[in-house]
């Protein structure tokens, strides 16, 4: 009976590794996705940030580019002109991959004169997701190459939250592959925290109250415009009106304050331009209702007055 058993589970198991490879060759990938149900995981989060790193390894002819988050998409996606480039996406990617996207769009495009950070708030206490993170970040840092852009301390982090072995490039990119291998790791990562909530202490290093990431990260942002004789401009996106906002900014302000983030705009909490709670769908985003008809235009231009910056995105008729 025993045998039977233990045949039973390496018969199983041998057949999981088969799909496993199987999975990452082009041919297979399709099938498997769909027989097993993966095809949601399969490219998630990587495929955006490899679009967004292609987009700023083209040339053009604009003179200043807008990079952002998720929000920064919501209003400036569409804004693009002769004089503007937008550059924006999920937040997930994190501000290592801004770093590697600012670094090859002024590579690519020396005319560049202005560089506009346009982020909410929260990213300076931003840092690594158990599940976003690994796809639209550590994927494709594995996949094109560009893990050494990480500082030892990320590394570390990354190693306590996903394993030493799981962060090793081709492991990543044998994960990376495949719709089915994405979906079994991050739903193993997801049963570890919650079978063991005991390591939610390596969730909670990989916080950053203290802004390391995003000192780390904007600062060096900060140092190739000055290398290149590009100005920079960190702006804040609009913000939900409510009092526990309000008063979760007043704390983030004065964290700001004594931070060296404060040098590249110390205006920036001031600058908050703020909607009723019923403008937005979460947290953070706008409604598409909210977005409609001329809203877009009427949220950047209340931006403009609020900094002083971006003139010309808007083109008036």
């Amino acid at each position: 009976m025993i045998k039977k058993i233990c045949c039973v589970i390496f018969l199983t198991v041998g057949i999981l590794f088969g799909l496993c490879f199987l999975s990452t060759i082009p041919a297979f990938n399709p099938i498997i996705n769909m027989l097993t149900n993966s095809v949601n995981y399969d490219g998630m989060g990587k495929m955006e940030t490899f679009f967004l790193w292609e987009k700023v390894k083209q040339p053009s002819n604009a003179r200043k580019v807008i990079f952002g988050d998720s929000v920064a998409n919501q209003l400036y996606e569409y804004r693009e002109n002769n004089e503007y480039r937008v550059v924006t996406g999920n937040m997930s990617m994190t501000l290592i991959w801004q770093y590697i996207f600012v670094r090859d769009y002024l590579e690519m495009n020396p005319q560049t004169t202005d560089v506009y950070l346009c982020f909410t708030s929260d990213i300076f206490e931003h840092s690594f997701e158990t599940g976003m993170s690994y796809n639209y970040m550590l994927i494709p840092l594995a996949q094109y190459n560009q893990m050494d852009v990480l500082e030892e301390k990320q590394t570390e982090l990354l190693k306590d939250m996903f394993g030493t072995f799981f962060i090793n490039p081709k492991v990543a990119c044998f994960i990376g592959n495949s719709g089915l291998n994405t979906k079994l790791y991050l739903n193993a990562v997801k049963k570890f925290y919650e079978w063991f909530p005991g390591r939610k202490d390596i969730v909670e290093k990989t916080q950053n109250p203290d802004f390391e990431l995003a000192e780390t990260y904007l600062l060096k942002i900060k140092e190739l415009c000055e290398e290149k004789d590009v100005k920079l401009h960190m702006l804040p996106n609009p913000q939900k009106d409510t009092p526990e906002n309000r008063m979760y900014l007043e704390k983030m302000k004065e964290k700001y304050r004594n931070s060296s983030l404060h040098q590249m705009n110390p205006d920036f909490f001031e600058q908050i331009v703020f909607y009723p709670e019923e403008c937005f769908k979460d947290e953070l985003h706008f409604t598409d209702e909210y977005l409609e008809e001329d809203g877009k235009v009427v949220i950047i231009k209340e931006i403009q007055k609020a900094t002083g910056k971006l003139a010309g995105l808007i083109k008036e008729d």
